[in-house]
């Protein structure tokens, strides 16, 4: 009888945590499209009822702290600042067309209110159970490094007649950066949380898709998108394109990977269909060869897991997609684009002209930034501060007033900022992070593990490569990069979990970190 009662308790638990898992996928799904249907309806959605909305996810944080996990990662995803520019995660409360505009001194977001609340709930779980939570060391230290490194930039550039208000803006999202992954580290924990994350990702990102698409082809007039098409410029912002890459990179690793998951193979080529089409639009050409460079990391990890399947896809696909880019060289059409991103790498004078004043651009700055860099290498320039500028570039100030602080290259910006250490701590961070997600997905006993260590190792990659091309310590990316950096921790603790019960004491999380 006793066993019987374990036995009925377990499913009974495990219901409950199905339940408790469908509300909150269901409450973030349905709040984003409520409130993306209120705006397009009324123009403004009310503030009461957006704060409404807020209340009841930081109720549901404080009672799960790991749906705060899935609340940041879901609602920084959907909303792109530019196609939806009443949409408040990607606001502060100063900002005037955010439906939760609360002040003009309040330079906080609803993003930094709920991963307070979610640190909140956290340690009222602790001190309730009186029973402290185990923080992992993988990725810590660089992470650590980097939030010291940031810091001390913060201090530099102010003691160096830097704007402190810029500063702040500027590094905010650095600094969170390992707050959000200890977060993710703590609390996903199970493969259903894994799962869970996965998900809402996936459908934040579609869902995003598809407000973008609604926008270009409803919310525009004809000759506005005449326009914007004719310009060569995107709809969305440049970041959004790599956050997209997380989808494509799930659709290829659930048919790639032997017995994944069946439903997750029927579910991706649908949700990938609005994800694609406004990926196509946004014409990202450094997102292009992110995705392509992150499809070379889940090339390994099918290489490791399964070399027969991989010599069996792998080199096919290789020359299709080289047929495909001879096929299309030239083209303007606009199946084109992964073509031209490609030749216009290989082959500079055949770009077009957007395509070559945007490369002319990035170019000059990156001279200046070079140039500015070699004044103090070691500390950088602190933030708050502009960088030099030796040769002139292209007025860009209307579109962005901080362009002298925030250059496109965000990998270089850290360099600039936080010095030597910030950009040492970042690329040390880059290489144990892509090292360890291919280790857990060898190690991994079940396909769906390899799928997720797959994804979130390709999609730190896609990140750190468009980084070096375009502006990215904005909240969605850097929340996709501690997610992503968070999977990989769970997974390699539940494979170390389970080969300490099977007696393998080969796998070692210490020996690796």
């Amino acid at each position: 009888m006793l066993t019987h009662y374990r036995v009925d308790s377990a499913k009974s638990a495990h219901r409950r945590r199905q339940v408790d898992d469908f509300v909150i996928y269901a409450f973030a799904v349905l709040t984003a499209l409520f409130l993306g249907a209120a705006s397009l309806a009324s123009g403004h959605v009310p503030f009461p009822a957006a704060a409404a909305v807020y209340a009841v996810g930081a109720v549901l944080i404080f009672a799960r702290p790991v749906a705060g996990v899935y609340m940041l990662t879901f609602f920084s995803l959907v909303g792109d600042p530019q196609t939806m520019s009443w949409y408040p995660f990607n606001k502060n409360g100063s900002s005037a067309e955010s439906i939760l505009y609360v002040a003009d001194q309040l330079v906080a977001s609803p993003f930094d209110g709920f991963v307070v609340i979610t640190v909140l709930s956290l340690v009222w779980r602790m001190v309730r159970r009186r029973q402290a939570t185990a923080i992992p060391a993988e990725f810590l230290w660089p992470l650590g490094i980097l939030f010291v490194a940031v810091g001390f930039g913060i201090v530099w550039g102010y003691l160096n007649g830097g704007e402190l208000s810029i500063a702040i803006n500027a590094s905010r999202n650095l600094l969170l950066l390992p707050v959000l992954y200890l977060l993710v580290a703590v609390l996903v924990r199970e493969r259903r949380h894994i799962r869970m994350l996965l998900g809402l990702a996936v459908a934040a990102m579609t869902i995003e898709a598809i407000f973008t698409l609604f926008e270009i082809y409803y919310g525009m007039s004809p000759a506005s998108r005449s326009d914007l098409f004719a310009s060569g410029q995107s709809a969305t912002t440049h970041s959004a394109s790599a956050q997209a890459n997380t989808v494509l990179l799930m659709l290829v690793s659930v048919w790639l990977v032997r017995r994944a998951s069946l439903g997750a193979r029927l579910i991706m080529p649908f949700a990938a269909i609005p994800v694609v089409w406004a990926y196509i639009l946004a014409e990202r050409r450094s997102a292009v060869g992110s995705l392509l460079i992150a499809l070379g990391l889940v090339a390994v990890v099918l290489f490791g897991t399964d070399s027969k399947r991989f010599w069996r896809i792998v080199p096919l696909t290789g020359m299709v997609f080289a047929l495909y880019v001879g096929a299309f060289w030239g083209s303007d059409s606009a199946l084109a684009f992964p073509a031209r991103a490609v030749e216009s790498q290989i082959s500079p004078d055949n770009a077009s002209a957007s395509d070559t004043s945007s490369d002319v651009y990035r170019v000059i700055e990156n001279i200046n930034l070079h140039q500015t860099i070699k004044d103090d290498p070691i500390l950088g320039t602190g933030f708050g501060r502009r960088y030099r500028v030796i040769i002139d570039q292209p007025d860009i100030s209307g579109n962005f007033p901080l362009w002298n602080y925030i250059p496109h290259n965000s990998i270089l910006f850290v360099w600039l900022k936080a010095g030597v250490v910030g950009i040492t701590s970042l690329l040390v961070l880059a290489f144990v992070a892509v090292r360890r997600s291919v280790q857990v997905a060898i190690w991994a006993t079940r396909p769906n593990d390899v799928v997720a260590a797959a994804v979130a190792g390709g999609s730190i990659v896609s990140f750190l490569v468009f980084t070096y091309f375009d502006i990215s310590w904005e909240n969605q990316g850097v929340m996709l990069l501690a997610a992503s950096l968070g999977i990989i921790t769970a997974l390699g603790r539940i494979a170390t979990d389970e080969a300490a019960e099977a007696g393998d004491g080969e796998l070692s999380v210490g020996a690796v970190a």
